[in-house]
């Protein structure tokens, strides 16, 4: 891994996305201060040799000189012991505001339309306005859709490498606006395709080399049909000719109803939040 050469911005080394980076993979921005001659403090070797009681006495100190709220859960409901201790301000990785404005359930207002894209029979103008509305909800075009939605698809299908972007291009060849297709075409080549299987990314490479030649009035399509189909195969021009003409919307994508059950995944993931429910239900009862 390369690191970020270390700044003097104080400002850039504390936002929180760079702290939120360190916490991912530790790759985020430091300081050169961190390479200073004369230390700010003293080193200090860590020292695990206190007992689990005096660990806690110690952090509690520290909280009661800030002042700060803390909030502790206790759990034993898996006959496991654990302790939960919330304190906010110092324990957050993300900020507040962004845990509400970005989760895993923001997008659940459109989970049903979005789902059912694949089996929808709209009219051209309505898959254009869906995309005005992804862009006036402001959400991010690099966005998961599984994400967004609050899914858990599995790896093995495009519901699983989805992003907003490619979402985009395929409502814009649903309504279309092939010019608006190949933006976001060529966005997901350049942004999406190093999730793709081979396949699917012959299938986009395709498809972007049809929505120029579309762009070329002048150029007949039939001129080129063979050097594709040796370029590309018969089945990613038959993908791509289908998508661009309407006629097989939504490539790789598969309906899926409001119960999620095409998604051995996700009912897998209810499964066990189930089974830890009930442990949690019978705890209680017991105690």
């Amino acid at each position: 891994m390369c690191f970020t050469a270390p700044t003097f911005d104080d400002e850039e080394v504390a936002e929180h996305a760079n702290l939120e980076t360190h916490f991912i993979d530790s790759s985020g921005l430091i300081s050169w201060d961190l390479f200073k001659q004369d230390a700010d403090y003293p080193f200090v070797d860590w020292s695990f040799s206190g007992s689990t009681q005096e660990e806690f006495a110690t952090l509690m100190s520290i909280f009661n000189k800030e002042d700060a709220e803390v909030y502790i859960a206790d759990y034993e409901h898996l006959d496991v012991y654990a302790c939960r201790i919330i304190v906010p301000g110092m324990s957050d990785i993300y900020p507040a505001e962004d845990l509400l404005l970005a989760n895993n359930s923001m997008g659940a207002h459109l989970r049903e339309t979005l789902l059912q894209l694949p089996g929808s029979e709209w009219e051209p103008e309505e898959y254009l306005a869906l995309i005005q509305q992804l862009d006036d909800e402001g959400l991010d075009d690099f966005t998961r859709v599984r994400e967004l939605l609050g899914i858990a698809s599995g790896k093995d299908n495009a519901w699983y490498t989805l992003r907003v972007g490619e979402l985009k291009s395929m409502l814009a060849l649903a309504g279309g606006d092939l010019e608006q297709a190949l933006i976001w075409a060529e966005w997901t080549q350049e942004f999406n395709a190093s999730l793709f299987t081979p396949e699917r990314s012959n299938y986009y490479r395709c498809l972007q080399t049809l929505l120029l030649l579309a762009l070329e009035p002048e150029r007949d399509p039939a001129q080129y049909h063979t050097a594709f189909v040796k370029m590309y195969g018969q089945d990613a021009v038959d993908a791509a000719s289908a998508a661009m003409s309407g006629e097989e919307r939504f490539n790789g994508l598969f309906a899926i109803d409001s119960e999620l059950k095409a998604l051995p995944a996700h009912q897998a993931l209810l499964a066990a939040y189930e089974k830890l429910q009930t442990a949690k239900r019978r705890h209680w009862a017991q105690a």
